[in-house]
């Protein structure tokens, strides 16, 4: 199993319409039709690598980055580039 991810999804969850809910829900609950595109990796180096190749072209989507095995949400709500200091935190 590897140990974090990074979820961009589908649905328009945008300052206007923002809700936490889409991605605060255990592992196995997940939508899958809600998520556009999803990065599994088993290091923080791994994380951030797709963290700089994602944020480019999905700045301004929904997102969370999730510890899979301690169930816990690191970050999450609109990608955006100050949410590589709450991961370099979490280490």
């Amino acid at each position: 199993m590897k140990r974090y991810v990074i979820r961009i999804y589908t649905k328009d969850y945008s300052f206007s319409n923002y809700d936490d809910s889409i991605y605060e829900v255990p592992e196995k609950e997940v939508n899958f039709k809600d998520i556009l595109l999803q990065n599994y990796t088993n290091t923080i180096q791994e994380l951030l690598f797709f963290w700089n190749k994602l944020i480019k072209d999905y700045e301004g989507y929904t997102y969370c980055v999730k510890d899979v095995i301690d169930e816990v949400i690191i970050v999450g709500g609109i990608f955006d580039p100050s949410g590589k200091e709450i991961i370099n935190e979490y280490l």
